[in-house]
């Protein structure tokens, strides 16, 4: 009993130490038996900025100095309009790529392994920004955890500002060395990046620029900031916009006013927009960033800016072409998805609506992101493996956890046994048919990362079938799906198939030099892979694109550069597109001289 009451004593000032500190770069804390951090041997963030977004990855190394495996808690803050779009672990080695689960399941999976003495880790977020990571278990040595998110970055007097949180209050970790990278693109004219750490900093031409900073042993005391000055304009904009599967895309739209507005409106017409956040702004100071995500099918758009400034009324105007172009992982989408599950979850808890619960978990492994009910679960594979063998005779019982995902991956199929036939059906999302009899107690598909669904029976066509689906953030490879088949007599039969996911094989090369003065025309000849069916190139400007012409074995065309556009390097984008309509980005540059 005494023993107990010490245990709880020690819980409480646990959560009492966590309630009092705010964790920015993360921390890993032994649960129970040791309360002091874990020390934080390297950290190593690189961060991608384009337009008005942010796309960060981070790579902690933790060293347990403790002579036992423990179980430890990292708990991080992300900035306000952060997303987290990806965890990982590194297990003997192997990196082990988090999936999401039903928060329910995820934790009776991770108790599960754990006590089997294996190797889970559970990532779910705490509060607001907050995040907690669970891993079990740490041995003596090292830890490595990996961690991605995309933001829209905020802006003070016309100059947008990414901020990396370093150090929150009363904390005084100690980095043994840090490590920063960040890349810089910027449709507007780089005038200078202030940082708040003596960071090297280059413009390497008027729209790209790159930052890096190394330290050993550094205590911070405030964010890694970056504060990015551009040449002025009455309204500057910002759109990123794409789809990722289906005919509507996903859009990111900041507007950067150089007046101070009361009640801002922005309003979008020309194109068919939905299911946009937020539904109202707050009144803005000039030099601030309004942002607005949402759904859109492609078009030329006028976009207007309203709003009461200090001389009047205020109207901003201009025109933008929101591109019919296929990027999986768009970074508008993870934005957005996040938005959006919120809402809907939140909506689910208020009704207590089960049915608005399952669609907003089956969205949340649609899109990648996080919901109010779900999980990251992380096990290597021959965990879960092991954990799947354990529990084979329970799997009926698991609930359907995802939904179709369109057009997110190849629907190519090697078929290993003859009672599977895979057919197309509209959109684009293959259907596993099992020929099987009807009164079957069940059949259920078990598909890669563990996720296991129940098919259903078609009176029409005398089969089980389902739909399936991988989440868009899948890796290209070959994978194998199992199906477990339970007759009404208690036999059970295995089968599996295999299929590919990714386009290896598409492959392109420019031919010739990107370069002319403005107001010039440019030719553009490439090469490419056997497969490509046609090739696009995405200008910087106006997201304009260009789609080549093939003949003669190569794809041509000719663009022109636009009289006002400023000397320097820009960059761009080559599309590749296939047959089964796969695509492959290949970034390339346009240089301009005066």
């Amino acid at each position: 009993m005494k023993k107990y009451l010490l245990m709880l004593a020690a819980g409480v000032l646990f959560l009492v130490l966590l309630s009092e500190t705010s964790f920015a770069t993360g921390i890993l804390v032994p649960e129970w038996n040791e309360l002091r951090s874990l020390t934080l041997e390297s950290l190593s963030v690189k961060t991608d900025i384009k337009d008005n977004i942010a796309e960060t990855k981070c790579i902690y190394n933790f060293q347990n100095d403790t002579q036992s495996r423990i179980e430890a808690l990292f708990l991080f803050t992300l900035p306000k309009n952060a997303t987290v779009t990806g965890f990982a672990y590194y297990f003997k080695g192997e990196k082990i790529k988090a999936m999401i689960v039903e928060n329910g399941r995820a934790e009776k999976i991770y108790q599960t392994v754990k006590r089997m003495g294996r190797d889970p880790a559970l990532m779910k977020r705490k509060y607001g920004n907050t995040y907690q990571v669970a891993i079990f278990p740490v041995e003596t040595g090292n830890v490595k955890i990996e961690l991605t998110y995309v933001e829209t970055l905020t802006s003070e007097n016309g100059s947008h500002i990414y901020s990396f949180p370093l150090a929150g209050e009363n904390s005084a970790n100690l980095i043994n060395k840090f490590n920063f990278e960040a890349s810089i693109e910027s449709p507007y004219t780089i005038k200078s990046i202030k940082t708040s750490y003596p960071a090297a900093t280059s413009i390497t031409s008027a729209h790209l620029a790159k930052t890096s900073f190394s330290a050993d042993e550094l205590a911070p005391d405030k964010p890694f900031q970056l504060e990015i000055e551009s040449a002025p304009a009455d309204l500057k904009i910002f759109l990123s916009a794409a789809k990722s599967g289906g005919d509507a895309g996903f859009f990111a739209l900041s507007l950067t006013p150089d007046k101070s507005l009361e009640n801002p409106v922005i309003s979008i017409s020309g194109i068919e927009t939905f299911s946009t956040f937020p539904w109202s702004f707050p009144s803005i100071k000039a030099g601030q960033t309004l942002t607005l995500l949402g759904r859109y099918y492609p078009g030329k758009a006028a976009i207007t800016l309203s709003g009461q400034s200090p001389s009047g009324y205020k109207q901003y105007k201009t025109i933008k072409t929101f591109p019919d172009v296929y990027i999986p992982n768009n970074p508008a989408m993870k934005l957005w998805a996040e938005k959006y599950l919120k809402y809907l979850g939140d909506s689910a808890r208020t009704t207590k609506d089960k049915k608005k619960a399952q669609t907003t978990i089956r969205l949340s492994k649609r899109y990648g992101v996080l919901s109010p009910f779900t999980t990251f679960l992380a096990i290597p594979k021959s965990e879960l493996e092991a954990y799947l063998r354990r529990f084979r005779d329970e799997i009926e019982s698991f609930k359907n956890l995802v939904d179709k995902f369109e057009g997110a991956y190849d629907k190519r199929v090697a078929v290993e046994k003859p009672w599977f036939t895979l057919e197309q059906i509209p959109k684009g999302d293959p259907l596993i048919e099992v020929n099987a009899p009807a009164d079957s107690l069940s059949v259920v598909a078990i598909f890669p990362g563990g996720e296991i669904r129940r098919l259903t029976y078609d009176d029409m066509k005398k089969r089980w079938i389902i739909r399936f689906d991988l989440p868009v953030s899948t890796e290209s490879g070959l994978y194998t799906i199992k199906v477990l088949i339970t007759y009404n007599d208690g036999r059970k039969k295995e089968l599996s198939f295999r299929y590919y996911t990714g386009t290896p094989e598409l492959s392109g090369k420019i031919l010739n030099r990107l370069s002319g003065s403005p107001g010039d025309l440019v030719d553009i000849s490439v090469k490419a892979s056997p497969v490509t069916r046609r090739v696009m190139l995405a200008l910087p400007w106006a997201n304009e694109e260009l789609y080549l012409a093939s003949r003669d074995g190569l794809f041509r065309g000719t663009f022109k550069i636009p009289t006002k556009t400023a000397p320097g390097t820009i960059g761009a984008s080559l599309i590749l597109i296939d047959g089964g309509h796969n695509r492959k980005i290949i970034k390339t540059e346009v240089e301009v001289s005066k």
